[in-house]
C-alpha cells in the first residue's frame, strides 16, 4: 500500500455547514512530486480516502487498479495478494464485462 505524499484530508468542523464534507490540505511540491512519479499510463493518479478506526483518522492511499490487465495478470496479482494476507478478490476468466453487472 502507497500512503498519499503531500496531501492529507481533515474531517470537517463541527461548526462547519453540511454541505462540507471535509477538508484536504495540499504540499504543492510533494504532491507535484508523488503525482509525477506515481501517474499511470494515462496520466491520472487514483487515490482512495480511507478510514482508520484504530486511530479516528482519515488517510489517502494509491489505488493501483489497471483496467487494461487482461485476465491473467488479473488472477496473478489476485494470487499476491492472498500470499500477503490481503482480502481475496474474485477475477474473471475473461476480459469481458457484462453491461448489466455495472451498477450506473
Amino acid at each position: 500500500m502507497t500512503f498519499v505524499d503531500g496531501m492529507g484530508y481533515e474531517k470537517p468542523s463541527p461548526t462547519a455547514p453540511k454541505s462540507i464534507i471535509g477538508k484536504l490540505s495540499v504540499s504543492v511540491p510533494r504532491f507535484t512530486e508523488f503525482m509525477n512519479t506515481n501517474k499511470n499510463d494515462r496520466n491520472w493518479v487514483n487515490i482512495d480516502i480511507r478510514y482508520s478506526q484504530e486511530k479516528n483518522k482519515y488517510y489517502m492511499t494509491l489505488n493501483t487498479y489497471n483496467t487494461n490487465l487482461n485476465a491473467e495478470e488479473r488472477k496473478k496479482i489476485a494470487e499476491i495478494k492472498v500470499a500477503n494476507g490481503l482480502e481475496p478478490v474474485e477475477t474473471p476468466d475473461t476480459d469481458e464485462i457484462d453491461p448489466n453487472s455495472v451498477p450506473f
